[in-house]
């Protein structure tokens, strides 16, 4: 054992630890003994504070009074004046107990403070005096009583120099009334006397008019009277005095008020002090012995850094698992997705096109439970970024269902879907996100749910300046959870109970990754639920309000919609669309409404038997007909007689495409690209960069719609040679990014490269790869990708991305 002169480390560590704990009671003690005293001088304090608060409630009771004369003002002066001596009692006391050298005369205080209670009722009974009581009448109100009496005798008298002399005398009143000016005094007692002089030589007076003028003459001197004793200014009269009086109280209290916190300051700082000698005494020893342990924290530190460096790298394997993961998978996944859409745009029954949704819905399913799995590595790393931008955020609620809808099917479950009339389309928010949040919360509701309904809400909660705060709500008629387990199925692979995902499946991960997602944008995931009753999870959101898109369909159609019962859903989108439309009850009633671009709308629930079906088709064979179904109906296969089903609620540009894709009114290249006359005589090729067969085909059928040529290199070596040999004749490069031989990265600073050494113009490259992690991305646009195009790729967005270069 290591040795200190003669001393051993354990023997030394002891001797540190009694010393320690004898510094550390006297430490206590004269903590204790600093709380206490700083806890009686805090008493002081703040009742010193309190008796100012009183006081300056008393002036403004007082204040109040005086303004708006209502007598619980003058209850709550004589409340506050008998807090105020209780306040001062007891500071007189703690004083006392504090031994603080103040020069304090409570006595003298009180009496001063009892002075000003007196002139401030005798303030109080001038003014009721002045302005009356309830049960008795003022000199202002008898004032004003006489001076009207008089005046109306006059007008009787119909004595027009009398009534001048009165109207000037009364003239003069008011401007004394108002400015108090003495000189107006002695102009009102001579005004007086001539019209006293004027009616005792009018023949005509009466003796009742001489009474009126003498009690209005006698009010006004009283009404007079009374006011200066109450005081024309706050400076004179009982008002004066009454200032005086509390200017006395104040200058008494004003040295307790100002000097009792800096004595207690000082008093606070001396026990500091000592208290902190014995602290740093306490220090000064334990860094002693801890100097001693250095060599064991030293070990521990270097055992510590051993242990994260070793997590660094676990934590660096699974980010390279999860994003080779993600890439294996998303690489085929994007042959499956791909070749959905294609085989969608083909000659195919309506209920073969009903079967590709319900692919194309499990496909994006496994897209999401990916999505949330690298989420969470991300939100755990703190790397998860949201890109928001313009989104129709109706159509987010609509994909959202379309992913659960074969499972509800499945379970005969109903979906619903309502949103507010005012709800705006577009928004600004990550769209992405903004879905995987959703469908998480959408996936539990149909897993947790047997039978009943699952529905969807989005309404306006309100709008703030340029922010609009939306409501969203996935509610189901599910299990329902406990109300004190509602807490724990928040937290990562927690479920409700240890044998929820045995009976119901799931990892219980998408709940904890929504709730962390609706975090970061600024919300809370709310839950309203209870055991067996179902369960709703809401939460709030605030989005940047975007200008509504006005604008006219060019490929708008008719639409005759026979029903016994009317979708309110469907009409409104129908509405929405900008398509025409006729509502009807009667099958007898379409023929009459037909139309060149017309195109039939029937309930499924309407249709008894196929013959019916039959007789409609034959008598309008010209026109296309829809069935509308909801999504827990069963799929009757209609055969050739029917155009398109349409799965209720899943409408939005579901519909839109449904109907433009049975009415025949453009061509299909119209609608997939906005290609002009000059870029269609272009002869420049797109270079697809694709070591993948099944991704070279899907692009290639793409392309071939789209009426592009196009040249296929299998790795990045083979891109570089065919776009020297097509120096000038490419449009635009799809450039994949993990490939043999040579990866898009290095092919694409190969070319940037050759372009600078020949001069040549700069050619756009996309990025189009399953790779999605931001350093990836990152890496793409660094090495010189103009834009980037995750895998699986919708045809929509290819199309964008070309029409720019062609």
């Amino acid at each position: 054992m290591l040795k200190q002169g003669s001393w051993s480390i354990k023997t030394f560590l002891l001797a540190g630890s009694v010393a320690i704990v004898i510094l550390l009671i006297v430490n206590v003690s004269i903590t204790q003994y600093v709380s206490n005293t700083k806890l009686d001088l805090s008493r002081l304090e703040n009742e010193v504070v309190v008796s100012a608060n009183t006081l300056l409630m008393i002036r403004r009771s007082e204040k109040d009074f005086i303004s708006r004369i209502d007598p619980k003002y003058t209850f709550q002066v004589l409340d506050f004046k008998a807090k105020l001596v209780q306040q001062l009692t007891q500071i007189d006391r703690l004083l006392t107990q504090s031994n603080l050298d103040i020069s304090y005369n409570n006595q003298r205080v009180l009496e001063e403070l009892d002075d000003y209670i007196d002139t401030f009722s005798m303030l109080i009974n001038e003014i009721y005096s002045i302005n009356g009581t309830s049960a008795e009448q003022g000199l202002l109100a008898r004032f004003e009583h006489n001076s009207n009496e008089l005046q109306l005798l006059t007008n009787q008298l119909k004595d027009t120099e009398l009534l001048e002399l009165i109207i000037a005398n009364q003239l003069t009143v008011f401007d004394f009334f108002k400015s108090f000016d003495s000189r107006l005094l002695t102009r009102i007692t001579h005004q007086f006397k001539i019209i006293e002089q004027h009616i005792i030589d009018k023949p005509q007076s009466t003796l009742p008019l001489q009474q009126a003028f003498l009690s209005f003459e006698h009010a006004f001197f009283q009404l007079q009277s009374s006011m200066k004793r109450r005081g024309y200014s706050e400076s004179l009269g009982y008002h004066g005095t009454l200032r005086q009086n509390v200017h006395s109280v104040e200058r008494s209290l004003e040295t307790l008020f100002n000097t009792i916190p800096l004595k207690v300051d000082k008093s606070v700082s001396g026990l500091v002090v000592t208290q902190s000698i014995v602290e740093l005494l306490l220090v000064l020893l334990i860094i002693g012995i801890l100097y001693y342990i250095f060599y064991a924290i030293t070990r521990m530190e270097k055992g510590l850094i051993f242990a994260r460096e070793k997590e660094q790298q676990a934590n660096s394997a699974k980010s390279s698992f999860l994003a080779n993961m993600s890439h294996e998978i998303r690489t085929p996944l994007n042959g499956i997705i791909g070749m959905t859409e294609i085989l969608t745009d083909s000659k195919l029954t309506a209920i073969q096109k009903d079967y590709l949704a319900t692919i194309n819905s499990s496909s994006q399913t496994l897209l999401m439970l990916i999505n949330d799995i690298l989420d969470l590595s991300k939100i755990e790393s703190g790397h998860l970024e949201f890109c928001p931008h313009t989104c129709n955020i109706k159509e987010v609620i609509y994909d959202t269902a379309a992913l659960i809808t074969p499972k509800a099917q499945q379970k005969n479950i109903v979906l619903r879907i309502i949103i507010g009339d005012e709800v705006p389309t577009y928004i600004c928010a990550d769209e992405q996100k903004l879905r995987q949040i959703l469908m998480n919360l959408a996936s539990n509701a149909i897993k947790f749910t047997r039978s009943g309904s699952v529905s969807f809400k989005l309404v306006v909660k309100a709008e703030e300046g340029e922010n609009i705060r939306l409501l969203f709500s996935v509610k189901d008629t599910g299990v329902g959870i406990d109300k004190n387990k509602h807490a724990k199925i928040f937290e990562e692979f927690q479920q409700e109970e240890s044998n929820t995902s045995i009976d119901y499946g799931g990892t219980g991960l998408g709940l904890s990754i929504a709730t962390k997602m609706v975090k970061i944008m600024g919300g809370e995931i709310m839950i309203s639920s209870d055991k067996g009753v179902g369960s709703e999870f809401h939460f709030i959101l605030a989005f940047p309000k975007q200008e509504e898109r006005v604008c006219e369909r060019l490929d708008s159609q008719h639409l005759i919609y026979c029903a016994i019962k009317h979708s309110p859903l469907l009409v409104q989108n129908i509405i929405d669309s900008n398509h025409q439309l006729d509502k009807i009850t009667k099958v007898s009633e379409i023929r009459p409404l037909l139309k060149p671009s017309s195109v039939i709308v029937l309930n499924v629930d309407d249709i008894s038997d196929k013959q019916v079906l039959v007789d409609i088709a034959k008598e309008c064979s010209l026109t296309p007909i829809i069935i509308a179904r909801a999504n827990n109906s069963i799929n009757t296969d209609f055969g050739e007689l029917v155009a398109g089903y349409i799965t209720l609620p899943l409408l939005g540009e579901r519909l839109n495409t449904l109907i433009k894709s049975v009415s025949h009114c453009q061509k299909q290249e119209e609608d997939l690209v906005p290609l002009n006359s000059d870029s269609q005589k272009s002869k420049k090729i797109v270079l697809v960069v694709e070591d993948n067969k099944v991704n070279q085909q899907v692009v290639s059928i793409n392309l071939k719609k789209l009426n592009l040529p196009y040249l296929i290199a299998n790795d990045g070596r083979e891109a570089l040679e065919n776009y020297k040999r097509h120096i000038g004749g490419v449009s635009v490069i799809l450039m994949d990014c993990m490939m043999p031989i040579m990866d898009g990265f290095e092919a694409t600073r190969a070319i940037r490269i050759f372009e600078k050494e020949e001069g040549e113009p700069r050619v756009t490259i996309i990025a189009l790869t399953a790779s999605i992690l931001d350093d990836d991305i990152q890496k793409c646009f660094e090495s010189g990708m103009d834009d980037y195009l995750p895998k699986p790729f919708k045809r929509d967005v290819l199309v964008r991305k070309l029409a720019k270069q062609h």
